[in-house]
């Protein structure tokens, strides 16, 4: 049982590990300084915004 209990909460640890990680804001000064495994969603695009990589959909017009 205590087994169990401790895997548990290794698991627990890990992925807030990942998510902090993964949740990290990535910087950039032009849209190409942003990496490739940038995934947005369909019909959105990768722009950079304030000095941060962000999704964007097609309409969308830069302050």
């Amino acid at each position: 049982m205590t087994q169990i209990s401790k895997s548990f909460y290794a698991l627990i640890i890990f992925l807030s590990l990942i998510l902090v990680v993964t949740s990290k804001d990535i910087t950039c000064t032009v849209a190409g300084d942003c990496p490739n495994f940038f995934v947005c969603p369909p019909n959105n695009f990768v722009r950079c915004i304030r000095n941060l990589c962000k999704c964007r959909s097609l309409s969308y017009k830069q302050p």
